[in-house]
């Protein structure tokens, strides 16, 4: 054995006597047990010191231009989806549309407005004024409305108030041709008026039966709104049997409530007089009034089967034959009911007499309540408004009147409404209403 310095330093590798035990060639200086040796991490190239701080700027660059540009990507994207969704809505609905057409709507509205206009009528108005700066200066107001052709020789049914003091009245056909009209009469209570042209060979509009009119029924209302002859709109029939208050005539006795289809087809000043029809381009009524100065889907309309009695009664006597009671009637208020012991609301209630009238003649008296009309029940004060105008004048009236908890029958003499208006009756005379009553 040969001697060793160091019991640590006792070479464990008898085949490579170069070698220590960690395979350490000390003659070579090398580990030769490592293939691949990592550099000093303390010595490192100049270059990749550029290369960090080049990658950190990239960033940066790269962070600031999605600032800036990221909002627009994203509403170019969401343009793009939402172009993209209404193309294919298009081509959905194109597809749709070829299967399943609305022409055959579309059409339709274009034969109503194909059979109708040819029997609508615009006419122009001029009244003549005094002047508020100097009464001895007469001016001329222009005026406008609609009308219907009532017959192939030249009548014209229009609103009373359209051509209400005119000193002129002009008529234009749909063939653009125009005619200088006179007024053979007029209605106030039904705002009807008929005026007759020399023209024949005219296109009547076709009438609906009452019956025919319905809620929820379309309509379609022709006239000249604001000067736009020819102009047609479109809505359903919203209601029937409308009360609405007559301005005509200041006194309470000339209180007139009319029996009236409501519309939600815009109705506008000028057409007024024209016609509201139906699917078949039949006249439903002649459109009169709406609620407030300009369209707000409330508008009212004459039924068909009260214009063609009044014009075929203007037509042929000059005036419509309508009776008169002389009783300013109200509905009867459920609180009334009950208070009077009435088991209903039915009946029309008397709020006030003019005097030397049918009705103050037979004892009649404010605050009575008309319930029935020769055995006819009183549904409502349009009810009694109705039978009063259709009774013939001199015909005696059985009238059932509830009064102070009992029932008394009272029979009345109906006079004409146009003799009473020819005397001045209506006009001079005030009624007594139940607060006069009260005080006298």
């Amino acid at each position: 054995m040969q001697p060793h310095d160091d019991e640590g330093t006792e070479n464990q590798n008898p085949g490579n006597p170069s070698m220590d035990n960690n395979g350490q060639d000390w003659l070579r200086g090398e580990d030769v047990s490592m293939e691949i040796h990592e550099p000093d991490s303390s010595v490192r190239p100049e270059g990749g010191r550029y290369t960090g701080l080049i990658w950190l700027a990239g960033f940066a660059l790269a962070m600031g231009l999605l600032t800036v540009l990221g909002p627009k990507i994203v509403e170019e994207y969401s343009y793009a989806y939402s172009r993209g969704q209404a193309r294919a809505e298009y081509d959905v609905a194109k597809v749709a549309l070829k299967e399943k057409p609305l022409d055959g709507i579309s059409t339709m509205f274009e034969f109503v407005a194909s059979k109708i206009s040819p029997s609508v009528v615009h006419i122009d108005t001029t009244t003549r004024d005094l002047s508020r700066k100097d009464l001895l200066y007469l001016r001329d107001t222009k005026g406008q409305g609609s009308g219907v052709v009532y017959s192939s020789d030249g009548y014209i049914v229009t609103n009373q108030h359209v051509v209400s003091g005119a000193e002129t009245i002009r008529v234009k056909l749909h063939d653009r041709s125009v005619y200088d009209a006179s007024v053979i009469g007029i209605d106030s209570n039904t705002d009807l008026a008929v005026l007759k042209i020399e023209a024949t060979s005219l296109v009547p509009g076709e009438w609906v039966e009452d019956h025919e009119v319905k809620v929820g029924t379309m309509a379609w209302a022709v006239g000249s709104p604001f000067g736009l002859d020819q102009s047609i709109t479109s809505g359903i029939i919203s209601g029937r049997h409308r009360r609405v208050k007559s301005s005509l005539f200041p006194s309470p006795a000339d209180y007139v409530f009319k029996d009236l289809i409501q519309t939600d087809a815009a109705i506008n000043p000028g057409n007024s007089g024209g016609p509201l029809v139906n699917a078949n381009g039949q006249i439903m009524g002649i459109n009169t009034s709406i609620i407030g100065l300009s369209y707000q889907g409330v508008c009212f309309a004459v039924p068909a089967k009260i214009v063609k009695k009044i014009a075929d009664e203007i037509i042929l006597q000059g005036f419509v034959n309508r009776g008169y009671l002389g009783v300013y009637p109200e509905m009867v208020s459920y609180e009334y009911a009950k208070k009077n012991g009435l088991a209903d609301t039915s009946g029309a209630f008397v709020k006030s007499i003019a005097p030397k009238t049918p009705a103050s003649k037979a004892g009649i008296r404010p605050g009575d309540v008309i319930r029935k009309w020769n055995q006819r029940i009183v549904e409502s004060e349009l009810t009694l408004f109705n039978l009063v105008a259709n009774a013939d004048e001199d015909s005696i009236v059985k009238l059932v009147i509830y009064r102070d908890g009992s029932e008394l029958e009272k029979s009345v003499k109906i006079a004409s409404r146009n003799k009473e208006l020819r005397n001045g009756l209506l006009k001079r005379e005030s009624s007594q209403s139940l607060e006069q009553q009260s005080h006298d």
